[in-house]
């Protein structure tokens, strides 16, 4: 997956452990809206929705399956 398939819905994982699900795809300037669907180690992030740079995204979920994560994004 490239950055440029990051598309709306997709469940992706960001670097600090959350899973986000993708609200907006990227702008020019990289940033993307994700709703936080699992904070583990901030748990007051669930349900919130943020800004965030396009380069904190690791990995996605196939088919939303969270159990199975897709590689590095190039």
């Amino acid at each position: 997956m490239a950055k440029s398939d990051i598309k709306v819905g997709v469940l992706v994982q960001l670097d600090d452990g959350s899973t986000g699900e993708v609200l907006d795809e990227p702008d020019e300037q990289h940033m993307l809206r994700v709703r936080y669907v699992d904070a583990p180690f901030e748990a007051d992030k669930e349900g919130t929705e943020e800004l965030i740079v396009e380069d904190r995204v690791t990995s996605w979920y196939p088919n939303r399956d969270v159990a199975h994560t897709r590689g590095a994004i190039a």
